[in-house]
């Protein structure tokens, strides 16, 4: 079990790519992406440390959703350094969060995919 607080981990993690992000702007963001499901934020927290890119333009490789919105709420909140990922397939800046390939794709993606030659 980890013990640590999420919010600071993951704010020391930004800190690094904006250093003048206010904690309270990322346990603002963190709050409605994993809502009262500990265990979901513990994921989110070793998703991001153990690949900090996902939060500067490799979101599509996420193993989880939630990173996904938390990005949005961050790039929402005007933390400078997040960058909303760019769809792997189409290359598009838009609501990606259908796996494929272990990579998240958007759901016109995941539809091409589906298309029997």
């Amino acid at each position: 079990m980890d013990d640590r607080d999420p919010v600071t981990v993951v704010h020391e993690l930004i800190t690094v790519i904006a250093p003048d992000v206010e904690r309270d702007v990322i346990a603002e963001a963190l709050r409605p992406s994993v809502r009262q499901r500990p265990a979901y934020r513990q994921r989110l927290v070793w998703a991001l440390e153990e690949n900090p890119r996902l939060l500067t333009g490799e979101g599509y490789l996420t193993p989880h959703r939630a990173i996904l919105r938390f990005i949005d709420l961050l790039h929402d909140a005007g933390v400078a350094g997040i960058v909303r990922p760019v769809g792997p397939r189409c290359l598009r800046v838009v609501r990606i969060d259908k796996p494929l390939d272990g990579q998240r794709v958007c759901r016109n993606c995941i539809a091409k995919s589906r298309i029997e030659e």
